[in-house]
């Protein structure tokens, strides 16, 4: 083995279940707002905090599951962030747009930076690890645009998140077959 591990002994092959759930969970967070853009903003800021707090569950459990790996760290805080910007949407419902659209832009830099970190990692030449990388970056942009334009108004920030919940379950579940099918091939 010549100390490189096996694509069966990372954590992303053992659960690309996960990966698949999650991508499910943001096409159908990104779906409905794309469709009802003019949703009401408390009923948008409790399916983030379902798309969020369930996220952020899955790459905990990944996270805590991974014992003894170097990126385990990294998705344990990025579990920890996903549950805490759940929690504070359930908590405080009526926040207003701009503070959800803030809150969900610090989500988006710090899960996207965790996910960059976590694919440079990953040994050179491992299924996925372009999709996990882009789809890190991809989370970092959105987080910059939000950040830069908070005012951008709700519908169209609402739209910005729909299309970014699509394109991230479109990567997540690209991801989740490729890891599924090197598990079989393994």
């Amino acid at each position: 083995m010549n100390g490189e591990v096996k694509i069966e002994e990372f954590i992303l092959t053992r659960h690309w279940w996960a990966l698949a759930i999650r991508g499910l969970l943001a096409l159908i967070f990104g779906l409905i707002i794309l469709f009802d853009p003019g949703i009401a903003v408390e009923v948008f800021i409790i399916l983030f905090g379902i798309f969020a707090l369930a996220d952020g569950l899955c790459a905990l459990i990944a996270g805590l599951s991974s014992a003894g790996r170097g990126h385990r760290p990294a998705l344990i805080f990025q579990g920890l962030a996903g549950i805490a910007a759940g929690i504070i949407a359930f908590l405080w419902p009526g926040i207003t747009i701009l503070v959800l659209l803030l809150l969900i832009a610090a989500w988006a830099l710090i899960t996207g930076i965790l996910e960059i970190i976590v694919a440079f990692q990953l040994p050179s030449g491992e299924k996925g690890k372009g999709l996990l990388g882009a789809s890190g970056v991809l989370s970092i942009i959105i987080g910059l645009i939000l950040f830069a334009h908070p005012i951008v108004g709700m519908v169209v920030g609402i739209w910005i998140i729909g299309i970014y919940a699509i394109i991230a379950a479109i990567t997540l579940f690209s991801l989740a077959f490729i890891v599924r099918r090197a598990q079989k091939q393994a």
